[in-house]
């Protein structure tokens, strides 16, 4: 279900509200017959707000997931993933423009210790342009205090599975970049 309602006649100011349930019956077989009965319920609200140049947007993502079995060994799972999101962007004098957007992540619930945990991650982008915006340059930090891990544990429908990542988590980049293009010359009649 969607929902969405705009604050101003211009629709500067904007909130929506999404809401999702879903039901599965995860069967599979590897030693024996398995089936899972998984029911999932999620709420995601934003908000965005244009205040003369600068765009912000708000986050809010919940999700509650129960998961049943009759095999052997299996243990109910009831948890709570929830993110929080702030992004904002901000043009600077000089002709930069910066950007940035931040992440909050929270699980709990699990019954695995090492997957009911906190997580910050922030982002940042600075830019600017020359040449009449033929020539751009941007430093962009992903990760900036360290808040990512290179092991992300994540249940499937069938149980827990650990996946490794072997990925830089936190880095910085500087991109250049050159528009070739041209504008069609007009012509005189």
């Amino acid at each position: 279900m969607f929902w969405e309602r705009p604050f101003d006649k211009d629709r500067q100011t904007l909130f929506t509200s999404e809401t999702k349930a879903d039901f599965r019956n995860s069967v599979d077989y590897v030693t024996e017959r398995s089936t899972v009965q998984n029911f999932a319920v999620q709420q995601n609200l934003r908000f965005n707000a244009k205040i003369k140049r600068v765009i912000l947007d708000g986050s809010i993502e919940a999700r509650y997931w129960h998961a049943t079995s009759a095999r052997k060994n299996f243990q109910t799972i009831n948890s709570f993933d929830v993110t929080y999101g702030l992004n904002m962007q901000l043009p600077l004098p000089g002709q930069f423009a910066f950007s940035t957007d931040c992440k909050l992540y929270q699980r709990a619930g699990y019954s695995d210790a090492s997957m009911n945990d906190l997580r910050f991650v922030a982002n940042a982008h600075l830019e600017k342009t020359f040449l009449r915006g033929r020539l751009n340059v941007a430093l962009e930090g992903y990760d900036i205090f360290g808040g990512l891990s290179n092991v992300t544990k994540v249940i499937n429908a069938q149980g827990i599975v650990e996946t490794w990542y072997n990925s830089l988590p936190s880095y910085a980049m500087i991109q250049v970049s050159y528009k070739l293009s041209q504008p069609p010359k007009k012509r005189n009649r």
